[in-house]
C-alpha cells in the first residue's frame, strides 16, 4: 500500500481528487488499521456470537426506533452507526467527510485517510441473493438504504469482512497521512465547506456539539485579545 504525506489541506484535496473514484475512510491515528471493530476487541467472536448480540440488539431496540429494519444487513448497519462492534467498517463516498473524521479528535498524533477504488475485487453485494451477512466468501460494499438522518448526511456506505479479525487488504488503497500539526487548522477549513459535526450528525446532540466546539474556540481566541498589552519602550 502506498503511503502520502500530506503538507496541508489543499495538498490532501489535491492528492484526494486526482485517484479514481472510490470510497475514503478516515482515521484519527495514522497506525490505525482497517480492522472492523469486532475484529479488534482481541479474540474475535465467532459468527454465532455476533448473531447472538445483534439479536439482543434488535430485542433492546425496540423502544427506540420507529420500525425493526426488515433485513439483516440493515440491523447490522443500525447497530454499527450506534456502537455495536461488527464485522462492517464504516467508510464515505466524500473525501471530505473522511478527512473530517480524520482530524474532528484532539490528537498529538498524525491522522490519515484511506482510499479504495472499487472493482471487480470489491464488488457491491446482493442483499436479496445473499441475505445472511455472516455468510460471505469475501469483502464487499453495502450500500445501505437510509434507516437513520447520518447515512446520507456523511455519504456512509460500508465494506463487510469475512475474517473481521484481520487487516483489510485491496491492491488499489493507499493512506494520505496528515501531520499532526496540521489538524485544527484542517478542522477549521472544512467548516468552510459545511463539514462539521452538526451537518454529518443532524440532530441536537450533533447540533450542541457543533456549538460547543466554536464556543471553546472563541473562547480562546478571546482570552488571547483579553491579555493586556505589553507596551514598547526604547
Amino acid at each position: 500500500m502506498d503511503e502520502i504525506r500530506a503538507s496541508d489541506f489543499e495538498n490532501i484535496l489535491s492528492v484526494l481528487s486526482t485517484r479514481r473514484a472510490g470510497i475514503f475512510r478516515g482515521v484519527s491515528r495514522a497506525h490505525y488499521e482497517l480492522v472492523p471493530r469486532v475484529g479488534r476487541l482481541g479474540h474475535p467472536p465467532k459468527a454465532s456470537l455476533e448473531r447472538k448480540f445483534l439479536r439482543r440488539f434488535r430485542d433492546l431496540a425496540l423502544p427506540y426506533v420507529s420500525r425493526i429494519p426488515d433485513s439483516q444487513w440493515e440491523l447490522l448497519a443500525l447497530a454499527q452507526h450506534h456502537g455495536l462492534p461488527t464485522r462492517l467498517l464504516d467508510w464515505t463516498s466524500n473525501p471530505l467527510v473522511a478527512v473530517y473524521f480524520a482530524v474532528e479528535k484532539i490528537h498529538q498524533t498524525d491522522a490519515a485517510v484511506y482510499h479504495c477504488v472499487l472493482d471487480d475485487e470489491l464488488p457491491s453485494v446482493d442483499t436479496m441473493e445473499c441475505t445472511d451477512p455472516f455468510d460471505i466468501p469475501k469483502a464487499f460494499v453495502y450500500h445501505p438504504p437510509h434507516i437513520t438522518s447520518r447515512i446520507p448526511s456523511q455519504a456512509a456506505l460500508f465494506t463487510i469482512h469475512p475474517m473481521p479479525g484481520f487487516s483489510f487488504t485491496h491492491r488499489s488503497l493507499i493512506k494520505v497521512i496528515i501531520p499532526a500539526a496540521q489538524r485544527d487548522g484542517i478542522l477549521r477549513q472544512l467548516l468552510r465547506f459545511g463539514i462539521h459535526r452538526a451537518s454529518l450528525f443532524p440532530s441536537l446532540d450533533g447540533v450542541a456539539e457543533h456549538l460547543g466546539w466554536l464556543m471553546g474556540g472563541i473562547a480562546v481566541v478571546s482570552a488571547i485579545d483579553d491579555q493586556p498589552q505589553k507596551l514598547e519602550t526604547q
